[in-house]
């Protein structure tokens, strides 16, 4: 699985496409924030609400993470959050629902993630693309490729 990395000095946040919007979460949304990317990533478009753990809203409280509602036609259509410290965060858990994909939701919702880090005076974001699709939308938003990352896992218990 390859990692990728961008750099403060050479980020350019692009445009956000029309009839596309974006929000920082805050901790008590962190229902819509969990519901949605629940379902971007079953594949499904119906969002189940349910009360999430409350060590998450700490974490966005805290500023541990950085997450983020991205919403296509006025409709919350996806999701992700940036894990991590003041130098270096990890792009994660980006996702969108299938109805609102292939209109740059999810581009922008990663491009908040990594422009708040920044702002932040953050100096480095990485993420690993979960497939080619991921890492074609995330090259171009300027992700480099640094590494291959090995995952190993163990023998699963019946």
């Amino acid at each position: 699985m390859p990692i990728m990395l961008m750099d403060r000095q050479k980020w350019k946040a692009p445009a956000i496409p029309p009839g596309v919007d974006v929000r920082m979460c805050k901790a008590e949304d962190f229902r819509e924030l969990s519901a949605v990317t629940a379902a971007a990533f079953a594949d499904a478009d119906e969002l189940k609400f349910e009360e999430p753990k409350a060590d998450y809203r700490e974490a966005i409280r805290s500023g541990r993470w950085i997450a983020c509602l991205g919403y296509g036609d006025g409709q919350l259509g996806g999701g992700g959050v940036g894990v991590g410290d003041d130098c270096i965060r990890e792009a994660a858990g980006i996702g969108v629902i299938p109805r609102l994909r292939r209109r740059g939701l999810g581009s922008a919702i990663t491009s908040a993630i990594v422009q708040s880090h920044f702002d932040r005076g953050g100096r480095i974001v990485w993420l690993t693309p979960g497939d080619d699709r991921a890492f074609r939308v995330y090259a171009g938003l300027g992700f480099v490729e640094a590494a291959q990352q090995v995952c190993l896992m163990g023998p699963t218990q019946q």
